[in-house]
């Protein structure tokens, strides 16, 4: 059998000194100076056994009970540490689904203070999180232009229409529909995720439902508007049949005539316009590609619209810098072209101006519409191009349309290999411009 040697017990100390280094670290770290408190009063009392007149084996049995009493409070401690370590793990995933959640989520105690939000929750209210988390809303916030979606959300009986509200448990759900600043449907569920005592943290879910409810808002809409801009056209026509029944001068027949052929094409691009709609939704379209003038085009298309321009005392400046010819489907790009114009002419102000320019930009023709009407809300203008869709101000004032226009022709000029680009100021114009290939080999 081997002797214990000096060197072995050097060893001994050695580890042992190491193992009470690691626990005091230990200690320290997680319970501070407290935790080095217990382990120094721990070692004092291990100490005083070798300068008390006590038996051997109670000042053996005291130090073993001392160095049980060490590593049970370090075994229990290093439990606790990784217990810590799994809820801080459990915690920032429940945080990362807190924050990819497609709804808008806001946490906030009794006195309205914001505790937390996510992502989505931002992009509602239009603020950082930073401008959020540690904001106390208040009602007066409703006059604010900067914090008023924030305050009608957590106000919304304040501010907004309630729709429909019910109590399900402790959840409360409301539907709320508000008019500034811009027309817009919400779904609020409302729930504690907190209590003592009388202390309520609250969480709030937000779903923003306008898109959706103004689609279908609009989809009703369309086909009134579409019966009635088919009857007037047809009215029309049935009054020019029965006028040139009676006995007129050849130049009376002739603008009658002129006028009639004018509303009946009128008439075939309005319902062109529904039908190809419903062939771009079904994915059933195709293009007819032949070569374009596109200078005559324009005209042609400005010509459909000769009464209406005159009647609104319309200013068009034609700015044409070339005289090409494209390839493209004629009547396609006739019906985007349209839709483009007549937009211009129908939500323009009074006595203002339509500006178009032709130009060739490298391999690509630019054609640009510039009016000098209503304009578009900036906070709309992501959803121009969604079927159906039409302006807040637009809807106020009563302009009718289909919401169908610009949907259509930026299907059309996508399927041309172009692309469209809309700049807009509300009360100050809107600028449409459109980039359709030279070439044919650059259509997809």
């Amino acid at each position: 059998m081997k002797e214990f040697s000096l060197d072995d017990l050097k060893n001994l100390l050695n580890k042992a000194f190491k193992i009470f280094l690691k626990i005091f670290d230990f200690f320290y770290k997680n319970f501070g100076v407290e935790g080095l408190g217990i382990l120094v009063f721990i070692f004092i009392n291990l100490i005083s056994f070798f300068y008390f007149k006590i038996p051997s084996f109670l000042k053996i049995l005291g130090i073993l009970s001392n160095l049980i009493l060490i590593f049970f409070i370090y075994d229990i401690s290093e439990k606790n540490l990784k217990r810590r370590i799994e809820a801080q793990k459990s915690q920032n995933m429940i945080l990362n689904v807190f924050e990819l959640l497609p709804y808008g989520m806001i946490i906030y105690d009794e006195y309205f203070t914001v505790i937390q939000v996510n992502k989505k929750m931002c992009e509602i209210v239009g603020l950082s999180k930073e401008e959020i988390v540690g904001q106390k809303v208040k009602p007066e916030m409703l006059k604010s232009a900067k914090f008023k979606i924030l305050a009608q959300i957590l106000f919304p009986s304040l501010s907004g229409q309630i729709i429909s509200r019910k109590q399900e448990g402790k959840v409360e759900i409301t539907e709320v529909f508000f008019s500034e600043p811009t027309e817009s449907y919400f779904t609020l569920w409302t729930l504690p995720v907190f209590e003592e005592k009388k202390t309520v943290t609250k969480l709030k879910i937000v779903q923003d439902k306008t898109v959706e409810v103004l689609y279908q808002k609009n989809q009703n809409e369309f086909y009134s508007i579409a019966a009635h801009q088919l009857k007037t056209p047809l009215s029309e026509i049935n009054w020019i049949i029965e006028t040139l029944k009676n006995p007129l001068s050849d130049s009376e027949k002739e603008n009658l005539i002129e006028s009639g052929l004018r509303i009946v094409k009128k008439t075939i691009w309005l319902v062109e316009t529904i039908l190809n709609s419903v062939k771009l939704e079904s994915g059933k379209i195709a293009l007819n590609i032949e070569k374009i003038k596109i200078n005559d085009l324009v005209e042609e298309v400005i010509d459909l619209f000769k009464k209406e321009i005159e009647i609104n005392n319309i200013n068009v400046i034609k700015n044409f810098k070339v005289n090409l010819e494209i390839p493209g489907d004629k009547s396609k790009l006739f019906l985007a072209l349209a839709n483009i114009i007549d937009n211009a002419i129908r939500y323009n102000k009074p006595s203002g101006s339509i500006e178009i320019n032709i130009e060739q930009l490298h391999d690509y023709l630019s054609i640009s519409v510039k009016d000098s009407g209503l304009g578009i809300p900036k906070k709309e203008q992501e959803y121009l191009f969604q079927r159906f869709f039409r302006a807040s101000n637009v809807r106020k004032i009563g302009k009718e349309g289909f919401g169908l226009g610009l949907y259509l022709t930026k299907k059309v000029i996508d399927l041309h290999g172009g692309k469209i680009n809309i700049e807009s100021e509300e009360n100050k114009g809107t600028k449409i411009t459109i980039t359709l290939p030279l070439q044919e080999s650059l259509i997809p």
